[in-house]
């Protein structure tokens, strides 16, 4: 009986032990912290998220334009891109216009300049695998209205309106945008398409018979080819 009580006491001392080593290495296993690690394709979303960007564009303040350019992603390669600014006409309109060719000797030279308005809109496309819009090479179609506007002020002539081109059309564009580390973003484009331009100018007449001078408002309409070029120069994120 003896023999049986120790043979008892041995097995629970036993199981208890085991019981103790056991729970103590489940603590040890499940106090380990899981790291996760994204991928490669998440990383690349996460380092290229670009949404947005303000700019303003370098040449078209050449030829007195002096747009402010709001372009946004709406999707993992499209944007849309508008743009609303103010036109100077410090170059005569007739030295500009496409029309000069319809355009007589007796034309009354604008010789003051006046403020004037200029619309865009693009649809832009980003193909390349390697960014998200809007970074990197795209292609689109740009839309444009542009108001330039000169007046008679110093004219001998007493002319009590403007000389006004009125130029819309549509183009095709290609450039590249780059963002650098400081978020400035540049923007080089080139567009070839096609514009209607209205001018409205006067030009004058005078009867050798009848020793009389006669003023004449004109409005001619044309289109022809529109070649654009562009370097912008802003910020995003």
């Amino acid at each position: 009986m003896k023999n049986i009580f120790t043979i008892f006491v041995a097995l629970f001392v036993g199981a208890t032990s085991f019981s103790q080593v056991k729970k103590k290495d489940t603590t040890e296993t499940s106090s380990k912290i899981r790291v996760f690690t994204p991928s490669s394709s998440y990383k690349s979303k996460a380092d290229n998220s670009y949404k947005w960007s303000v700019k303003t564009d370098l040449f078209s303040i050449l030829t007195g334009e002096f747009p402010i350019i709001g372009e946004y992603r709406i999707g993992s390669k499209f944007s849309v891109e508008a743009s609303a600014g103010l036109t100077y006409g410090y170059i005569s309109n007739h030295d500009l216009n496409i029309l000069n060719d319809d355009e007589d000797d007796n034309y009354v030279n604008s010789d003051n300049p006046e403020m004037g308005s200029a619309f865009r809109v693009a649809f832009k496309y980003f193909p390349s695998s390697d960014y998200d819009a809007i970074e990197g090479w795209y292609f689109g179609v740009q839309l444009m209205n542009k108001t330039t506007n000169r007046s008679y002020e110093k004219s001998s002539y007493e002319i009590d309106d403007n000389d006004t081109k009125v130029k819309t059309g549509a183009s095709i564009i290609i450039g590249k945008q780059v963002f650098q580390d400081s978020n400035v973003v540049w923007d080089f484009y080139f567009g070839v398409g096609l514009a209607s331009t209205k001018h409205t100018f006067y030009n004058y007449n005078y009867d050798y018979d009848t020793g009389i001078e006669t003023i004449n408002r004109n409005e001619e309409t044309k289109s022809k080819p529109n070649i654009l070029l562009g370097l912008r120069i802003g910020f995003g994120n």
